[in-house]
């Protein structure tokens, strides 16, 4: 019997939808399971940017830049910011 993965990233209810879209669309047939205590679908305005996929770590940092204008706005980088030079990058502008 195949190990089940379990995430504390997410609850039950998506983990339901999340294990529908892989054996659709990959024909996955080991469930995963969520292990928070909470967790919602909600609906998703579509008019509105959720993610920054940059080919290159000045875009990442642009793009960042411009977020901060949106104090609303929320930033998470993969890994962790220490992964980017940022600090290069910004010694560059000042240059």
């Amino acid at each position: 019997m195949p190990i089940r993965p379990r995430s504390f990233r997410f609850g039950p209810p998506i983990a339901a939808l999340a294990n529908r879209l892989l054996a659709t669309y990959k024909g996955e047939t080991v469930a995963v399971v969520g292990q928070r205590q909470s967790g919602r679908l909600g609906e998703v305005d579509r008019r509105r940017r959720y993610t920054v996929i940059a080919r290159t770590n000045a875009r990442v940092f642009d793009a960042a830049a411009q977020s901060l204008q949106n104090p609303a706005c929320r930033l998470h980088f993969i890994g962790g910011i220490q992964g980017y030079p940022f600090q290069r990058i910004l010694d560059a502008w000042r240059f």
